[in-house]
């Protein structure tokens, strides 16, 4: 599995120890915890194909892109403390700019 995807697996079995520590719903870690297995699968059947199409590179993309701005809406919106706080904005700049780079990327990404 990738590394988000093995991440989110993690993510999930531990949900309620993080949940606790950032004083946040166990919801909004498994729920983040899932998107990232989910994440984890699709780049993976995109790395296991002989060609990778335009399509699937572009879905890549815009989903990292897309996280990017969830986990700023997120970061925003949700009244957590400076722990859940700065794992979003790290989230935000780390995923939001993997998916700048390979949109920027995307035809040389796919085969």
């Amino acid at each position: 599995m990738s590394g988000g995807g093995g991440v989110g697996l993690v993510v999930l079995l531990i949900s309620g120890w993080i949940a606790g520590v950032y004083e946040v719903p166990q919801s909004y870690v498994a729920f983040n915890g899932a998107v990232s297995v989910l994440y984890g699968a699709f780049g993976l059947a995109l790395i296991l194909r002989e060609r990778r199409p335009l399509w699937g590179v572009s879905v890549l993309a815009g989903g990292n892109m897309a996280w990017g701005v969830v986990c700023l809406v997120a970061f925003g919106l949700l009244d957590v403390g400076w722990m859940p706080k700065a794992h979003l904005f790290g989230e935000a700049l780390f995923v939001g700019g993997l998916g700048v780079v390979e949109w920027r990327w995307r035809p040389d990404l796919a085969d």
